[in-house]
């Protein structure tokens, strides 16, 4: 097993990497609204005006951002073992992951939930505010059928935080396996850790993890990556579909003597990446039938998967090349990535129900909902989170306000982020 990276290595390329992950999520839930299907069965959570347009770009940013951000979770889940411990690792990681997971669904949850269902009543013509109020009050649903107060129990659910609850499982997975490692004086480890440089070195790794995760998105019923908790329950298929991808980083740290094979190339890679997206849509229109099953479930499988770990090893390769370098302005993109995506979500929801009869094309409302959640949240982080308790509370300490200005030397080093 190769040694470990000096104790003050700064890997700027992947904090820059990891925040762009976390911020195409605004892009992405900008756009939910107006795609032009239905995306919840019996709540159909859309505007009139939707834009095919907004629906590629949305199910487009899902074939690839999470698997990314997973697989830079396990690499700073690595580093975090090697400088810490594996205490150290988890308390930090029940500070940065669990306790921001439980104060911020608490206070996120009644909030988001409360826009989506104002949105959806917008689009079934019923009086927003008072169905809104009403569901709080007795548990109606009025566009469902024979729905009794207690399915709202079903709502109950992680919503955008639901990452950091499959980080919670991930960090417990790395621990355990970890343990499994070391069995026969570390030879299991020794094996595992071989085993991915070989597969480096034959430049097989990429296809094994294509291979690999298509076996995986065939237990879904649709072939796809699962992110539903519903109910908060440790719902196995997204922990098996995403477990690669964390375990990947995690190998990664553990090699970083590789990285330099990862930066060869990375803009084919991501070409490559863009027309197998091409070819999943062009799956996925003519598989998944109006009975939302999906008759092409080993193509739609493969594509996924090779989309997924093209646009992994791309951008590795990609940011790698270009922002492995210290920079004021991607420190404080990467610094603020964390609230931003926190607090995104009931923002963006509630502008959607409220623009919803705006009589502009949905695309024009998509721009304006961006620049406004752009300006809300990162005037929000440097004037209040950034200096202040929520900073120190989501980063472990906090920075002097830049005045939304990027200047140099105004983000210190900080330990390492939950992401």
């Amino acid at each position: 097993m190769n040694d470990a990276p000096a104790p003050h290595t700064r890997y700027h390329a992947f904090d820059s990497l990891r925040a762009v992950m976390m911020l195409l999520g605004l892009v992405l839930h900008a756009c939910q609204y107006y795609v032009t299907i239905p995306l919840f069965p019996g709540f159909d959570f859309r505007d009139v005006r939707t834009s095919g347009l907004a629906g590629l770009t949305f199910f487009g940013i899902h074939t690839f951002r999470m698997q990314t951000f997973f697989a830079m979770a396990g690499f700073f889940a690595a580093l975090l073992c090697d400088r810490r411990g594996v205490r150290g690792m988890w308390s930090n990681r029940m500070k940065r992951v669990g306790l921001p997971l439980l104060v911020g669904w608490l206070i996120l949850f009644p909030i988001t939930i409360s826009a989506f269902l104002f949105g959806i009543a917008k689009r079934e013509g019923l009086p927003a505010w008072e169905t809104t109020l009403n569901w709080w009050t007795t548990g109606q649903i009025p566009w469902v059928e024979d729905w009794q107060p207690l399915y709202s129990l079903f709502l109950i659910s992680p919503l955008h935080l639901w990452f950091l609850y499959a980080l919670l499982w991930f960090y417990m997975g790395a621990i355990v396996f970890r343990q499994i490692g070391k069995i026969g004086k570390g030879a299991i480890g020794r094996g595992v850790n071989g085993l991915f440089r070989r597969l480096t070195a034959w430049h097989l790794l990429l296809p094994a993890g294509i291979g690999f995760t298509t076996l995986t998105l065939l237990i879904s019923p649709l072939a796809l990556f699962d992110q539903s908790f519903p109910v908060f329950l440790p719902n196995p298929l997204p922990l098996i579909q995403f477990g690669p991808f964390f375990a990947f980083g995690w190998l990664l740290y553990r090699n970083v003597d590789l990285l330099p094979s990862m930066a060869r190339w990375p803009v084919p890679t991501l070409v490559a990446a863009a027309l197998m997206l091409v070819v999943y849509f062009g799956v996925t229109a003519s598989a998944i039938g109006p009975d939302g099953r999906n008759s092409m479930r080993l193509e739609t499988a493969a594509v996924s998967s090779a989309i997924a770990w093209l646009a992994v090893f791309g951008f590795i390769g990609l940011f790698l090349r270009y922002f492995n370098r210290p920079s004021p302005a991607m420190r404080y993109v990467s610094d603020s990535a964390y609230w931003v995506y926190l607090a995104h979500l009931p923002l963006i929801y509630w502008m959607q129900g409220l623009l919803f009869d705006l009589p502009v094309p949905a695309l024009v409302k998509i721009g304006i909902i961006l620049s406004v959640s752009i300006v809300v949240l990162y005037a929000s982080y440097d004037l209040i989170v950034r200096p202040g308790v929520i900073g120190r509370f989501l980063n472990g300490r906090s920075y002097p306000s830049a005045r939304l200005g990027l200047r140099s030397g105004t983000s210190p080093t900080p330990e390492p982020s939950p992401n």
